[in-house]
């Protein structure tokens, strides 16, 4: 079997030549275009950049100025809220009688009153003063005297109580 030798006819040597020289041009053309959209891209991603260093400095200096007013805020925090609750012993034990826990509660929280609106760094510097000033009351309700222990004390904007009662 015999190859016809195209390539010594100048009808095929031209067409031959054309597609290389056509192949060559049109890979120059898609080397210009490519070359042209990687410097677009390669422009875009540097202006990205410098923009995303701006927005990180903003940022950092938002946080800044947040952690300062966060501290300064919380120099000034004040108690605005206080919250007596009872152990789950002492609702048992006094579960017959709510009425009393209520009124226990009520006297507490009468006794904390004063400390409403001041700030929590004077309550926590003076806390077991305020503790001291709950278990160092007798509370006498329906001709009983009732004594609270103090078992936790949460202070925060809200100064929370965890009472045990016992009774004499």
């Amino acid at each position: 079997m015999h190859v016809p030798p195209y390539y010594k006819k100048p009808e095929w040597q031209q067409f031959l030549a054309g597609a290389a020289i056509g192949a060559l041009l049109g890979w120059i053309v898609f080397l210009f275009i490519h070359g042209e959209t990687q410097d677009i891209q390669a422009s875009k991603i540097n202006h990205q950049s410098a923009e995303i260093r701006h927005l990180k400095q903003r940022i950092d200096v938002m946080e800044e100025d947040y952690r300062t007013l966060n501290e300064t805020n919380e120099k000034k925090l004040k108690i605005q809220q206080i919250k007596v609750e009872f152990t789950a012993e002492a609702k048992e034990k006094y579960r017959s009688s709510a009425h009393t826990l209520h009124l226990l509660r009520q006297a507490a929280e009468e006794e904390l009153h004063p400390l409403l609106t001041k700030n929590i760094e004077e309550v926590a510097a003076n806390r077991t003063y305020v503790i001291k000033a709950i278990e160092n009351k007798t509370y006498t309700i329906d001709q009983r005297s009732y004594h609270l222990e103090v078992k936790e004390m949460y202070l925060y904007k809200t100064l929370e109580l965890l009472l045990v009662v016992s009774h004499e």
